[in-house]
């Protein structure tokens, strides 16, 4: 009587399986939660610095995953990797972001209210650049 919950199985799987890999949902194993999505498109002079502030409403500091589309319709999204580099405390802000995208972009951090994504254009001329986050109702801890 303890095998119950939510089962969710791949085409020509049963229910009955022990392998997680047949599920597309079991309850019985963690996973993360979305808990919003957010996109838009900054433009920032030559030289200038942008920042979107993204209130989350989590009181701590989330999973998040963030993408830039530095050249908008190119269809390149880059993946920015959020990490603790200064060694303190994530939940204190100290969490910032490997943007391994092109050189004239960079950077943002997640702290327990706030995701910033902050975009640097060391170009010359003005750019625009595409962006979204995606926060996860679970920590990043």
């Amino acid at each position: 009587m303890g095998d119950y919950g939510i089962k969710v199985t791949k085409a020509g799987e049963d229910v009955s399986s022990p392998t997680p890999e047949d599920y597309i949902l079991n309850s019985k194993y963690s996973s993360v939660k979305i808990q919003a999505q957010y996109t838009g498109t900054l433009t920032i002079g030559a030289g200038d610095t942008e920042v979107v502030s993204i209130e989350h409403g989590l009181s701590f500091t989330p999973l998040v995953i963030i993408f830039a589309e530095p050249s908008p319709s190119s269809g390149k999204w880059f993946f920015c990797l959020v990490y603790n580099d200064s060694g303190g405390d994530p939940d204190s802000g100290d969490c910032s972001v490997d943007t391994t995208w092109p050189d004239d972009i960079a950077g943002t951090y997640v702290d327990p209210d706030y995701v910033k994504i902050s975009i640097t254009n060391h170009g010359g001329s003005s750019k625009d650049v595409k962006w979204r986050a995606i926060v996860f109702a679970d920590s990043g801890e």
